[in-house]
């Protein structure tokens, strides 16, 4: 099912309402035309027979009596009539030797009532193109001036109601007519007789039928070109709206509410040439419509030809003379029978194709056919019915928009087709973004992590080379200088050789030294050293180191201390820690501490234990380290005559060693000291028990 918007919804309740009101206000009164009525015959109409009050208005249709180039007025009633011809209908029958539509004439008829009527009323058609009307001896409407010659005449046609009191049972109207502007003549249309009230009552559903169906047409055209004034690619829109537009246009030129019936002095001959322009317009508005609707089925060329004859039709309209401009109407049924035979083979080749609207297209062009047949040739009468007018103009202009109205929803509910694919498509893309969202944030940590690596590895090969060119310079000068002493002939006692050679090896052994503590230390700070990790328990750990190095202490003739926890660990606390790279620690930090503590000193090893951690103290009992170099002892390199000098064999990287080892265990190292009180190095590991993340 297509999805239609409330606002259509109540678009066509409003058209089907429209289409019930017209029915009903059209028919509430009805004239009676049928076979049995009365008819005139040879200038009389027996009424005898009926009663206006409750048979109702009927027409004053049959033979009139008909003075053919006369002028007569009601004086002249006993004048016998020359002639009879029938109403409504040309007067030409009446003058067989002569068929011009142009003259003058009187027509004449004797009404005969069964009873005096208290309130009568007369309605008379719009009449080419002046006449003058008396009931009785009385004066009761003239349009135009009526003249013998086109000179003396002035045209204007205008439906009109005359209320008025009959003078007795037997009355005669007076008719006179003269024409010298319209291509047919005589009265084409029924005079309508009946009682005020009922024709009252007639008149006011007319007019309301009239304008309830005009202004619809107005209302759908501000709609329909409202909505192009938003979607300016739909061009059926903007056709459809001129249309109706020139459409209601046309009907108001043509209708008993037009303009002329508003201002009197109105130019007739202007207002013809409207109506006859209106109508080429609403030809090519209609065939622009239709080619809007079905593009590819409507040729370029028969539209361009019927576009053109419009418009060459719509010139003639406005230049031609009259009475000659008159046949324009006729000239349009030329034009539009072709076109709309066209439209019918359009819409049948759409219809073939499925396309949306089409069989209502095909209903649409028939009602078309038939009501500009109508509309614009009142000598062929295919109906004289005015509901069949209003029948016509809103059965087209629904069918019509009904067919806009398909494209509408076939278009809304390829858009809710369209966002609900979208809607999917944008999901689905959401859900690729995160996905590729997350993998490049993935990707850039790892890109940040390799970029830290490659930092650390830019660094550490900067640090590496700088060292190496430093701390390799001094102890290759004294090598060179030694070995060109000994090639000078300086040294050539054997003695002083051999002491120049045991210089030399002793510098050699401390390269060597420098170099594979250079090596490490580059590959701790990059992380490329692996690690065998395990758990040891506390209890374990806080007596693995000081029986390695107590033997070695108290040969340097020191004394060496172990402090344990006050509280002794329980069999649950662990340290992940790699045994042989921790011992490495203890070994740069116990050396240092026995090459700076004097002979009879002491190195205490102490162990605290508290707070999810272990510290360690190594502390001595030498000279201490100055406050301003506390901060700096754990660089490489750092050159203090306490803590490095190259005549004591150090490499000077022991500390920085030590300090990679431990931050590789999430630890931490500091030095605290006071001047000739010793000092100490401590670091601190982390402590677990295996069930909280072991």
């Amino acid at each position: 099912m297509v999805s239609i918007s409330k606002s259509v919804l109540v678009y066509y309740k409003m058209l089907a309402l429209l289409f019930a009101i017209i029915l009903s206000t059209g028919c509430s009164n009805d004239v009676d035309s049928s076979p049995d009525a009365p008819k005139a015959i040879r200038g009389t109409l027996n009424l005898s027979a009926w009663d206006l009050s409750q048979d109702g208005p009927l027409t004053l249709d049959g033979g009139w009596a008909f003075d053919w180039m006369q002028l007569l007025e009601p004086d002249q009633n006993a004048v016998p009539p020359r002639w009879f011809t029938v109403l409504p209908g040309s007067w030409q029958p009446a003058q067989p030797d002569k068929h011009s539509s142009t003259g003058y004439g009187t027509y004449r008829l004797r009404i005969i009532l069964a009873s005096p009527q208290q309130q009568l009323a007369l309605r008379v058609p719009q009449i080419a193109t002046a006449y003058k009307l008396w009931i009785g001896s009385e004066l009761v409407a003239s349009k135009g001036q009526v003249g013998t010659d086109a000179a003396s005449s002035r045209p204007q046609t205008e439906a009109e109601m005359i209320y008025f009191q009959s003078p007795s049972t037997k009355f005669t109207l007076t008719l006179q007519v003269s024409n010298y502007e319209y291509r047919t003549s005589g009265v084409q249309s029924s005079i309508i007789l009946g009682t005020a009230e009922m024709m009252a009552k007639e008149d006011r559903s007319r007019w309301m039928t009239d304008a309830f169906l005009y202004g619809s047409l107005f209302v759908m055209s501000i709609y329909h070109l409202g909505v192009f004034r938003i979607w300016r690619k739909d061009l059926a829109r903007l056709y459809f709206g001129l249309f109706c537009l020139a459409l209601g246009v046309y009907a108001i030129l043509i209708s008993d509410i037009s303009p002329f019936g508003w201002v009197a002095d109105l130019p007739w001959k202007a207002m013809m040439r409207a109506q006859y322009v209106m109508l080429s317009v609403n030809l090519s508005l209609a065939v622009l419509l239709f080619s809007a609707l079905y593009p590819v089925e409507y040729s370029r060329r028969v539209l361009k030809i019927i576009v053109w004859s419009s418009i060459l039709l719509s010139a003639y309209s406005l230049l031609a003379p009259f009475p000659l401009v008159t046949y324009a109407d006729l000239l349009q049924i030329v034009i539009t029978i072709p076109a709309a035979a066209y439209g019918l083979y359009v819409l049948g080749l759409a219809a073939k194709r499925k396309l949306d609207g089409a069989f209502t297209g095909l209903i649409g062009v028939l009602i078309i056919i038939a009501l500009y047949i109508y509309l614009v040739s009142d000598g062929l009468r295919i109906s004289e019915s005015r509901i069949l007018m209003a029948v016509g103009f809103i059965l087209f202009v629904w069918l019509t928009s009904l067919i806009i109205h398909f494209r509408f929803a076939k278009t809304y509910r390829e858009a809710e087709s369209m966002s609900r694919h979208m809607r999917e498509v944008n999901t689905g893309l959401e859900r690729k973004i995160n996905e590729r969202t997350a993998d490049l944030e993935l990707s850039n940590q790892s890109l940040e992590k390799m970029n830290a690596e490659l930092a650390r590895l830019e660094n550490s090969r900067r640090r590496l080379l700088s060292n190496i060119s430093h701390d390799l310079g001094t102890p290759m000068t004294l090598i060179q200088g030694y070995v060109e002493a000994m090639l000078d002939g300086v040294v050539d006692k054997p003695e002083q050789l051999r002491k120049y050679l045991r210089l030399i090896h002793a510098r050699i052994i401390g390269l060597n030294r420098l170099i594979h503590d250079l090596f490490e230390l580059s590959k701790l700070e990059a992380r490329q050293i692996s690690f065998a990790m395990q758990e040891l328990p506390v209890r374990e750990y806080v007596g693995l180191f000081f029986e390695r190095y107590e033997l070695e202490v108290k040969n340097a003739g020191l004394s060496f201390e172990l402090r344990l926890p006050s509280k002794e660990p329980g069999p649950s606390l662990f340290v992940m820690i790699d045994v042989d790279r921790l011992d490495q620690v203890y070994t740069n930090i116990i050396y240092n501490a026995i090459k700076h503590t004097p002979a009879g000193g002491t190195i205490t090893l102490e162990y605290t234990v508290g707070a999810g951690r272990i510290v360690t103290r190594i502390g001595d009992s030498g000279p201490g380290i100055k406050e301003e170099d506390l901060p700096y002892v754990f660089d490489r390199f750092y050159r203090n005559d306490k803590l490095r000098s190259s005549a004591g064999g150090g490499s000077g990287l022991g500390l920085s060693i030590a300090k990679e080892i431990v931050e590789f265990h999430a630890g931490t190292i500091w030095a605290e000291s006071s001047p000739g009180q010793g000092a100490s190095i401590l670091f601190v590991l982390p402590v677990f028990r295996p069930k909280d993340g072991g």
